[in-house]
């Protein structure tokens, strides 16, 4: 559009929006924005206040740290939020099944195994009968889905069909699935701030990015009068400036 102006000697107004930037100077400086007329908005002024929580883990080795963060995720959601949705965002696939299981299997230690499950099961036996994934459905009948990018459109359908009519309160997404999540809950869970990358072999950290993404997922306006949000890290690595800066 700026090339187009400059050739028909035309000046055009570029008013762009969006959400969460971590390098929003220079995206106005790609666009031609002078500094006066660029805005950046105070986390006050989002459509609901958000309550944040951190909590740290001094455990260097990723498996045992993902291990160590069930339980506390799984008594974050029965304080934070015990009846309202909660959105929990792993590393990678694998995790996403470890991490449903485990809220189950805390769940079942309960006596209380259908405790995510809002609606009668009985009334749901017909939807979790066209569910493809076996290990789904099982977590679905108890009120818990695991998203990631392999799932097929129809379980994908299926679970955002049960979570946006509040038929099951828990669902465990990988962290890529924050771009295509059209829903939101009333409760986020990041856990870990880590992820295996293949190509350099070893483990990296969480675009800025990608957490503002996540965090965006706490917020129902109408529904809701906050949003809770709590993020488990690891204490190694570059995090401690990291929770500087959203502390």
């Amino acid at each position: 559009m700026r090339y187009i102006a400059s050739q028909t000697e035309r000046p055009i107004r570029i008013v762009a929006l969006s959400t969460s930037l971590s390098n929003a100077r220079d995206i106005s400086q790609w666009l031609g924005c002078a500094p006066t007329h660029t805005f950046n908005f105070h986390p006050s002024v989002r459509p609901l206040p958000l309550e944040l929580h951190i909590q740290g883990y001094n455990i260097s080795h990723n498996a045992s740290r993902l291990a160590t963060m069930s339980k506390p995720t799984y008594n974050a959601i029965l304080k934070l939020s015990p009846e309202k949705p909660a959105i929990i965002f792993v590393p990678g696939r694998k995790q996403a099944k470890l991490t449903a299981f485990d809220l189950l299997t805390y769940a079942a230690a309960e006596e209380s195994p259908d405790r995510f499950l809002l609606i009668p099961k009985s009334e749901l036996m017909s939807v979790f009968e066209k569910v493809e994934d076996d290990t789904l459905r099982e977590t679905l009948s108890q009120g818990v889905a695991f998203l990631h990018e392999g799932t097929s459109a129809t379980d994908r359908h299926i679970i955002t069909t049960l979570f946006k009519s509040m038929a099951i309160q828990v669902l465990v997404a990988t962290r890529t699935m924050c771009w295509t999540l059209s829903f939101h809950s009333h409760l986020v869970v990041i856990m870990d701030t880590q992820n295996y990358n293949g190509k350099i072999h070893a483990y990296e950290d969480y675009a800025i990015t990608d957490v503002l993404r996540m965090i965006g997922r706490a917020s129902r306006p109408l529904e809701d009068d906050d949003g809770k949000y709590l993020k488990n890290y690891c204490f190694n690595g570059t995090f401690r400036i990291f929770v500087v800066e959203f502390g």
